[in-house]
């Protein structure tokens, strides 16, 4: 690989569409090489910034990619299309989960709660996905989902009643509307990370209406 002893890389604003695996070749995803980073991988890579890029329906790809990096640790990767598509928690959630090592995610730091709901959504996300496919091998299931053992071992291994909550990324969120009342400033909405239990206080109650919907 060139350039071997590379410990931080920046790639902001630039055209990437996704970060590939070491298994994948272009042809997978059809993107052209020059909107990937390549494929070499660097064993001493300890921060990577790629904010304002492209990254958006191979966020979960790219995601997994990263954790193959041994030392990776900090990563910025805001700014990018699948933030705004659903939500930039859901997204650091993603990356948090599939990045084993990471410590600090857009400069703030990836304390051990956030840690313990991004790797359980993980495993939900991963069960349901290998029962609905009816995958039994352990080295396919190994290669779609790298952390599948690792958080077996940890957390257990869903239920099936647990697993059929197991949502993709985009179903897991639930949007939050607030509407100030009495003024003329315009709503705001975020999409943000659901497991089924949620719990959030309002300073000034009266001053603000609040919208909850969540996939059916």
């Amino acid at each position: 690989a060139c350039l071997p002893a590379l410990t931080t890389l920046y790639v902001n604003d630039n055209l990437l569409e996704l970060v590939p695996r070491k298994r994948q070749v272009e042809q997978i995803f059809e993107v052209e090489e020059e909107k990937q980073v390549p494929l070499e991988r660097w064993p001493f890579l300890s921060e990577l910034w790629i904010q304002k890029n492209k990254i958006d329906s191979q966020m979960e790809t790219t995601a997994t990619a990263l954790g193959e990096f041994p030392r990776l640790k900090k990563i910025r990767f805001d700014h990018n299309p699948c933030a705004a598509r659903l939500g930039s928690r859901t997204v650091r959630s993603a990356f948090i989960a599939r990045m084993p090592r990471l410590t600090i995610a857009n400069k703030s730091e990836v304390r051990s709660r956030e840690r313990s709901d991004a790797d359980r959504e993980y495993l939900l996300f991963a069960h349901k996905v290998i029962t609905e496919q009816g995958w039994t091998d352990e080295a396919q299931i190994a290669q779609e989902f790298p952390r599948w053992e690792e958080l077996v071992s940890e957390w257990g291994r869903p239920t099936a009643s647990v697993g059929a909550q197991g949502t993709s990324i985009s179903e897991s969120a639930f949007e939050l509307t607030i509407r100030p009342v009495g003024t003329a400033k315009k709503p705001v909405t975020k999409k943000l990370p659901f497991d089924g239990n949620f719990c959030f206080k309002v300073a000034h109650p009266t001053a603000f209406r609040i919208n909850l919907q969540t996939n059916p």
